[in-house]
C-alpha cells in the first residue's frame, strides 16, 4: 500500500540524511543532500521553484529544499513491526513491505523475513517432537536385536522422556487398553524350538496362557527390556511341531490293506471327518474303492494317487493329518499351500462353463469350503491371519443336501439353477425352522405352466418346494458351520488386526457387542436337531450338534475375550473401563463355563473320540480353561463366592486333560503346563496338585 503524498521540509530531509551505517546500492549513486552552484533548479520545491539558490559563502537563510522527483520510500522514518534480514544485518531502515521491502527491490537482491520469536519457538518444538517420535520408532524397531544391557539403557532413556507426543492418536501405541499388538518383540528364528512353533497371535489361547503365566510369575512390568528377557512363548507350546518326522523307507505306495480293514477305515473317515471337511467326492471315491477290491490285479494309477486329479485334495488331507497329530504349525503352512493350489484351479470362483457337470461343480465348491473351514480352525489355534479373503471369492455356498440326494429331481434342479440355489440357501440361513412334515400343503403343480408366472416366481416356487422336504442332515450342518465361520473371520479382522489399535475403547466395545449379537442371531436360526445345550448321544446328529456347539462357543470367546484381557491386565493409570466392558468380560466367563459343560463330568476318552471333533478337542478344552484361569487369578479375590464355581470348572477341565494325556502327547504337555500354574499359584484357592492330577 503506497503512502499518501506529503511535503518535505528541509529539516526533515536533514534528519533523514544517510549515516555511516547505510549500505550502498549496486548500480545506483548515493543521494546527495549538499548544494552546488551549478545545480539546475529541480521542479517541485517546497515553496517556489523560482527562488534562487544561495551564493556560496553567503548567509544561510532558510530556503526551500527541493525533493527528488523519485521517492525513496525505503528511507522513510516510520517504524515497522519487523525488518527484513538484509536491513537487520546492515542496521538500516526497512519499509517492511512483503514479499520484498523497497531497499531490496531497489538493490535487486532477495528479501527475506525471519520468524518472530514465538514462531521460532513453535517451529523448534514441532521439529523436536518429530525427531523424538522418529527416534523412538527407530528404537522400537531395533529393540529386538539389542543385547540386555543395551535394551536396559534404551528403557531408561525412553522412560526418562516426558512428552505429550506419546499420547497423540497417530503415535504408535505399545500399551493399547485392549492389549492389541501390532508388533512382535520376539525373534522367531532364534533356535529350532522357537522356529517349530513360530509366531502366535493374540487370538490364540496359547497367547492368553503366556500372558497369564508372565503375570503370575511377577513379570507384569511393561518394561521393554523385561519383555525381552521373558522366556519365549514356545516354552508353553503343548503341540508337537518340534517332533521329528521320520521317513518311511521301503514303502510300497501301491499296497492296500485287506478289504475288511479298508472298509472300516473308509467308513470311519466319511462318518467323522467328511461331514466337517468334505475334501473328497464321496461317490467317486467309493466307486474307486469297490473297483480296486473287485479286481485284485488292478493297480491304482497316477490319477487315483492324486485323488481325482486334484492335488489340492491331497494337500488338504495332509493338513488335516498334521492337525490331528498335534502339528498345528506345519498344518497351518500346508493349508496355506492347499488354498493357493485351489485358487490356481479357480475353486474360489463360481464355475460358469457347461463343460463341467453340475455334480462336479458342487464337489469342487465343497473342496473350497472344506479348506476354508480348516484354515479358520488353524487361524484360531495359531492366532494368525486367515488365508482367504471374501472379496476374492465368489464360490457358491454348499447346498444343504447330501451327496446321496444329488440325483433327485428337485435337487438336480437346485444344482443347475443359480437363482433357485441362492433362494434356498438364503431361506435356510434366515429361518429358524427348516423341518417340515410331509403332510403339509405343497405347491399346486397345475399352476407351474401359467403364463402369468415369471421365471423368478417359478424359481421361488421351486425353492419353496425343495424347502418343504428339507430335513436336517450333515450337509445342512456344514452350511451352518460355514456361515458361523464367516462371522469368526470378520471378528478376527476387526478385533485382533493391527488396524484395531487405531480404534478407541468405545469403538471396540461397540464392535464386540455387535459381533456377539450376530452370534446369538446365528444360534436362534439353528434347527432344533442341532441344538447343543442338552446333547443326546442317541441322537443321529449328536456328533454334529457337539461340533457346532464347540465352534459356536469358541467364536464367542474370540469375540468377548478382549474385554476380559483389558480388565485382567489393565494398568492403574488407564482409568475405569466402564460397565459395558465389565459385562462383556462376565459374559466371556459364562461362555467358557458353558463350553466346558459340553463335556460330561465323568471322563471317558472313548466317548470323547466318538462324539466330538477329536482332531481339535484339545484346543476346545484349553481355550475355556485359560479364560477361567485368567478370571480366577486376576479378578477373583480369595474367599469370593464365585471362586467356588470357577475352581469346580477348572477341576473338571484338568481331569479331562489328565485322561486325554494317557492317549495323546499334546494333551500330556498341556496338562503339565496347567499343573505347573496350579501347583505354584493355586494353593490359595484350594488346588492340591499331584502326579495323578488334582
Amino acid at each position: 500500500m503506497s503512502e499518501p503524498p506529503y511535503r518535505l521540509l528541509c529539516s526533515d530531509v536533514l534528519e533523514e540524511s544517510p549515516t555511516k551505517n547505510d549500505w550502498p546500492i549496486p548500480g545506483h549513486t548515493q543521494p546527495s543532500f549538499g548544494f552546488s552552484a551549478n545545480a539546475d533548479p529541480i521542479p517541485g520545491t517546497c515553496e517556489d521553484s523560482s527562488v534562487p539558490l544561495p551564493h556560496p559563502g553567503g548567509s544561510m537563510n532558510k530556503v526551500a529544499i527541493p525533493r527528488t522527483s523519485r521517492r525513496e520510500n525505503w528511507a522513510i522514518r516510520s517504524r515497522v513491526n519487523r525488518a527484513c534480514q538484509k536491513c537487520q544485518d546492515q542496521k538500516a531502515k526497512c519499509s517492511g513491505h512483503h514479499p520484498s521491502c523497497h531497499r531490496c527491490q531497489a538493490a535487486g537482491v532477495p528479501c527475506s523475513y525471519n520468524d518472530r520469536k514465538r514462531e521460532r519457538i513453535h517451529k523448534q518444538l514441532e521439529n523436536l517432537t518429530m525427531q523424538v517420535q522418529t527416534y523412538e520408532a527407530l528404537l522400537q524397531d531395533l529393540y529386538p536385536t539389542l543385547d540386555p544391557s543395551s535394551a536396559q539403557l534404551v528403557d531408561q532413556t525412553i522412560s526418562g522422556q516426558s512428552g505429550e507426543y506419546l499420547s497423540r492418536p497417530n503415535q504408535r501405541s505399545t500399551a493399547h487398553p485392549f492389549l492389541i499388538i501390532e508388533h512382535t518383540a520376539e525373534d522367531f528364528n532364534r533356535n529350532e524350538s522357537v522356529q517349530a512353533m513360530g509366531f502366535v497371535g493374540q487370538h490364540s489361547e496359547m497367547a492368553w496362557l503366556y500372558t497369564l503365566k508372565c503375570k503370575l510369575d511377577n513379570d507384569n512390568s511393561t518394561s521393554l527390556s523385561e519383555h525381552l528377557n521373558r522366556p519365549p512363548i514356545s516354552r508353553l507350546n503343548y503341540f508337537q511341531d518340534d517332533m521329528e518326522i521320520s521317513g518311511l523307507d521301503n514303502v510300497d505306495m501301491f499296497a492296500r490293506p485287506p478289504q475288511n480293514i479298508a472298509n472300516k477305515l473308509v467308513d470311519e473317515y466319511f462318518e467323522s471327518m467328511h461331514p466337517e471337511f468334505p475334501i473328497l467326492g464321496k461317490g467317486t471315491f467309493l466307486d474307486q474303492i469297490r473297483l480296486f477290491y473287485a479286481n485284485s490285479s488292478m493297480r491304482p494309477g497316477k490319477r487315483w494317487m492324486a485323488v481325482l486329479n486334484l492335488q489340492v485334495q491331497v494337500e488338504g488331507l495332509t493338513s488335516f493329518y498334521l492337525l490331528s497329530t498335534g502339528q498345528v504349525n506345519r498344518s497351518w503352512r500346508i493349508i496355506g499351500v492347499a488354498i493357493r493350489s485351489a485358487m490356481a484351479l479357480g475353486l474360489n470362483l463360481r464355475i460358469q462353463t457347461d463343460n463341467v457337470t453340475h455334480v462336479s461343480k458342487e464337489t469342487r465348491y465343497r473342496v473350497w469350503w472344506a479348506l476354508f473351514m480348516l484354515d479358520m480352525l488353524l487361524c484360531v489355534i495359531t492366532g494368525r491371519a486367515p488365508s482367504t479373503a471374501e472379496i476374492f471369492c465368489s464360490t457358491p455356498l454348499p447346498i444343504p443336501y447330501t451327496e446321496e440326494d444329488w440325483g433327485l429331481g428337485s435337487v438336480t434342479q437346485l444344482l443347475a439353477d443359480k437363482n433357485m440355489r441362492d433362494t434356498v440357501i438364503s431361506s435356510v440361513l434366515c429361518s429358524s425352522d427348516t423341518t417340515h412334515s410331509s403332510n403339509e400343503a405343497s405347491i399346486d403343480r397345475s399352476h407351474s405352466t401359467t403364463s402369468g408366472l415369471t421365471k423368478g416366481h417359478l424359481n421361488e416356487q421351486a425353492a419353496q418346494l425343495v424347502m418343504k422336504h428339507l430335513s436336517p442332515n450333515i450337509s445342512l450342518h456344514f452350511l451352518y458351520a460355514v456361515d458361523l465361520a464367516f462371522l469368526m473371520r470378520e471378528a478376527i479382522g476387526a478385533l485382533y488386526s493391527p488396524a484395531a489399535t487405531r480404534l478407541s475403547c468405545l469403538e471396540l466395545e461397540t464392535a464386540i457387542s455387535s459381533f456377539n449379537n450376530h452370534a446369538e442371531n446365528w444360534l436362534s436360526r439353528l434347527p432344533a436337531e442341532f441344538h447343543f445345550t442338552e446333547i443326546d448321544t442317541a441322537c443321529p446328529f449328536a456328533r454334529q450338534s457337539t461340533s457346532l456347539g464347540f465352534y459356536f462357543y469358541t467364536t464367542k470367546l474370540i469375540i468377548l475375550q478382549p474385554c476380559l484381557r483389558r480388565l485382567a491386565y489393565q494398568e492403574s493409570d488407564t482409568g475405569s473401563p466402564g460397565i459395558v466392558c465389565d459385562n462383556i468380560a462376565s459374559t466371556c466367563v459364562q461362555v467358557a463355563e458353558q463350553m466346558l459343560d459340553l463335556l460330561p463330568d465323568d471322563t471317558d476318552v472313548t466317548w470323547l473320540c466318538g462324539i466330538t471333533p477329536w482332531w481339535c478337542v484339545l484346543h476346545y478344552i484349553m481355550q475355556p480353561t485359560i479364560v477361567l484361569l485368567v478370571e480366577l487369578f486376576t479378578r477373583t479375590p480369595v474367599g469370593d463366592p464365585k471362586a467356588v464355581g470357577l475352581t469346580e470348572k477348572i477341576h473338571k477341565a484338568f481331569r479331562w486333560l489328565y485322561a486325554m494325556s494317557t492317549k495323546d502327547s499334546s494333551s500330556r504337555r498341556a496338562w503339565l503346563v496347567c499343573r505347573d500354574i496350579l501347583s505354584r499359584h493355586g494353593s490359595k484357592f484350594g488346588f492340591e496338585v499331584n502326579d495323578d492330577g488334582l
